[in-house]
C-alpha cells in the first residue's frame, strides 16, 4: 500500500502537526512584535511635533528593527514551509486518504505567511524612505561646534 512502514508514517504525521503548530506560532509571535514596533512608529511619527527632535532616532531604530525583523521571519517561514513540503512529498503524500485530499484542491497554504511578511518589510522600507527625505544630517564638524549637550547635539545631527 505505501512505500513506508505505518510507524515511519506515524512518526511523519506527529513531525508534521509539530512543524505546523510552529509555523503558526512565529507567525503568531511574528504579527503581535510587528504590531508592537508599528504603534511605537507611529505613535512618535504622529507626535513629531511634541516629542524632542531627536525623536527620529527612535523612529529609525523601530523601522530597522521592524525590516530586520520581516527579514528574519520570512528566512525562517521559508525554510520551515520547504520541511513541512518535504515532509508532505516523501511520507504523506504516500497516505492514500492525504493523498485525496491533495488531489482535490490547490495547495496554498503558504501564500499568507510569505506574502504578510513580504509586505511587512516593503511597509518598512516605505516609511523608513518616507521619513528620510524629511531629514537633514549634519556633519560632525558641525555638531563639535555646537555643544557638549546630549540632547542639543542629536537635535544638531538631525533636524527634521
Amino acid at each position: 500500500m505505501t512505500g513506508h512502514s505505518d510507524d515511519d508514517l506515524r512518526r511523519a504525521w506527529d513531525i508534521y502537526r509539530f512543524a505546523e503548530e510552529t509555523l503558526s506560532q512565529r507567525m503568531n509571535y511574528g504579527m503581535v512584535a510587528q504590531s508592537m514596533l508599528l504603534l511605537g512608529f507611529i505613535t512618535l511619527f504622529a507626535y513629531q511635533y511634541q516629542v524632542p527632535e531627536y525623536s527620529v532616532v527612535a523612529e529609525w531604530v523601530i523601522g530597522l528593527l521592524g525590516f530586520i525583523m520581516s527579514v528574519f521571519q520570512y528566512a525562517k517561514i521559508t525554510d520551515l514551509t520547504k520541511r513541512i513540503a518535504t515532509m508532505q512529498n516523501d511520507y504523506l503524500n504516500q497516505d492514500p486518504v492525504y493523498a485525496a485530499y491533495l488531489a482535490a484542491g490547490k495547495d496554498q497554504r503558504y501564500f499568507q505567511q510569505h506574502h504578510v511578511v513580504i509586505g511587512l518589510g516593503t511597509g518598512w522600507l516605505a516609511l523608513l524612505t518616507r521619513r528620510l527625505p524629511r531629514c537633514r544630517f549634519r556633519g560632525q564638524t558641525e555638531l563639535a561646534s555646537e555643544s557638549n549637550d546630549v540632547g542639543k547635539a542629536l537635535r544638531a545631527i538631525i533636524s527634521c
